[in-house]
């Protein structure tokens, strides 16, 4: 069993590293192509604009690459350290719709279930890494539903806060729901390389939300969507 496992780790750590030469080569390219197109004398005002935009958001999507790959190795190695302060959740969450609305998903509802009608939700954590599990989340509910809704919210119980986020796109199958935490996994309803990604988000996420004292998880349905819920202490 130990060696079938280390053998199933090794495979995926491979291609992994494959993939992962793939989505950092990605946007390099395009940073690379673009410069260049700016340095000609030929380039009218508009174009210019228009490259330093798509140098500007593949820079970014440079960064938030390189930065998964540092916090799982941070992780791995122990030496994570949480900045744990006592902040309002409630105003993390409420910006997010902000932000997820300006980029125009044309055919996906997205919305903020909003149950509670106070504007606080004090909890004493790590705000930073907060917001970096829910920005994970969402940003993988986008990108596996191109049509329907997503919808993200909270619930507090008597001892945690329940957050979670909705959607109603491709979903996993029963038996990857485990899996999908693992370092490096890619879900079978991932078709060749269509969805692109690191596969490490799900696993920084897992990791993350333990450090801060939780737990994560997911219910789904094939073809039908999926809810990631984790819970903190409150």
């Amino acid at each position: 069993k130990e060696k079938v496992k280390a053998e199933e780790s090794y495979k995926l750590k491979s291609s992994f590293l494959a993939n992962m030469s793939h989505e950092i080569r990605t946007p390099l390219n395009a940073i690379l192509g673009f410069t260049s197109l700016l340095a000609q004398n030929s380039v009218d005002e508009e174009h210019r604009k228009k490259y330093i935009e798509l140098i500007n958001s593949n820079s970014k999507l440079l960064f938030f690459l390189i930065n998964d790959i540092i916090d799982i190795s941070i992780i791995e190695s122990n030496q994570l350290v949480l900045n744990k302060t006592r902040f309002n959740a409630k105003r993390i969450l409420s910006d997010f719709i902000n932000f997820y609305n300006f980029r125009g998903e044309e055919f996906v509802r997205f919305s903020f279930v909003n149950q509670y009608m106070r504007e606080t939700l004090f909890i004493v954590n790590d705000a930073v890494r907060f917001r970096q599990v829910m920005s994970n989340l969402l940003n993988n509910a986008f990108k596996y539903t191109k049509d329907g809704k997503i919808e993200y919210g909270y619930r507090i119980q008597k001892a945690n806060v329940l957050f979670y986020v909705s959607d109603t796109g491709i979903g996993i199958k029963k038996e990857e729901q485990e899996k999908i935490f693992d370092d490096f996994y890619k879900s079978k309803q991932e078709k060749g390389n269509a969805y692109g990604g690191t596969r490490i988000g799900l696993a920084l996420c897992k990791r993350l939300v333990h450090q801060m004292g939780g737990r994560i998880w997911v219910e789904s349905e094939v073809n039908k969507g999926s809810t990631f819920f984790f819970e903190l202490p409150y």
